[in-house]
């Protein structure tokens, strides 16, 4: 479930990072365009890396890989 919420918002966020360069044109200019530049990378990065853990993660919620039990925290030895 974590793999489909984080790959959710990386769509999203991806998404909307190259939603905003698409529509708002490349501007040149020195240090202002590679900066759009990378930003535009880190957008695609982004959305590719999010679809693949939310395919994934839908893909093992549907297969039921998961665990049904709610995981517990292991606690460590106490040494008095």
């Amino acid at each position: 479930m974590r793999n489909v919420i984080f790959g959710g918002i990386g769509v999203l966020w991806g998404g909307g990072i190259l939603l905003y360069t698409l529509i708002g044109g490349a501007r040149s200019g020195g240090a202002f365009g590679a900066g759009q530049v990378v930003g535009l990378v880190f957008g695609l990065v982004l959305f590719g890396v999010g679809l693949f853990y939310l395919i994934n993660g839908i893909r093992s919620m549907s297969a039921g890989d998961e665990d049904t039990k709610p995981r517990r925290r292991k606690r460590g030895r106490r040494d008095h």
